[in-house]
């Protein structure tokens, strides 16, 4: 609904995992993307970010093992999307972005995700003469009104069709990552 304004999404899903029916060695492998930008937490690490820079022919997943990070039982799995609009007049030209916002996750089940829009943070466009890789946001925007009202309230997800997504974002044209990820580095603050 906000194809004008730059918004993050928030998905959850509790994760029901079986150390011992697992691949040998622990392996959990999950494939994952998002229109723009997505971090994915396990049991609320941060596990991986990404999906490398594409453009409106090519999007890039990444192939993520989180098995050493479920716990036997259930395990808490949290992915924030930050999705521009696709005009880049009033999102990032940073990013390339379809009109179909929206996270792609293989090997999770579709059953039991919930999500939830977060209108409390407002993201600035970027000045139209210099374009550098950065994202300007306000954590309180004075136009959102509700923003105490349904800060809680969670969806169910809204599943797409293959056919209803843009031809580069179908998921027999997803391209594996073709570079490295970003090492994650944790740095403690004081």
């Amino acid at each position: 609904e906000d194809k004008r304004t730059a918004r993050l999404v928030y998905f959850t899903k509790t994760l029901m995992y079986d150390a011992y029916r697992s691949e040998p060695g622990g392996r959990y492998e999950i494939a994952i993307t998002a229109d723009c930008r997505y971090k994915l937490y396990v049991n609320g690490e941060l596990v991986s970010y990404g999906p490398a820079k594409g453009d409106h022919k090519v999007h890039y997943l990444d192939t993520v093992d989180i098995g050493g990070h479920l716990h036997t039982g259930s395990s808490q799995l949290d992915v924030v999307v930050l999705h521009f609009p696709e005009d880049p007049k009033v999102g990032n030209h940073s990013f390339f972005s379809s009109d179909t916002p929206g996270l792609y996750l293989e090997g999770t089940g579709l059953e039991g995700w919930k999500s939830r829009v977060d209108r409390t943070i407002c993201f600035y466009r970027e000045d139209k003469r210099f374009s550098p890789l950065q994202i300007f946001e306000k954590t309180i925007c004075e136009d959102v009104q509700d923003r105490e009202e349904g800060k809680d309230t969670w969806h169910s997800v809204i599943a797409r069709r293959n056919e209803e997504m843009p031809e580069y974002l179908r998921t027999e044209n997803l391209k594996e990552r073709p570079i490295p990820a970003m090492m994650l580095k944790h740095r403690e603050l004081d």
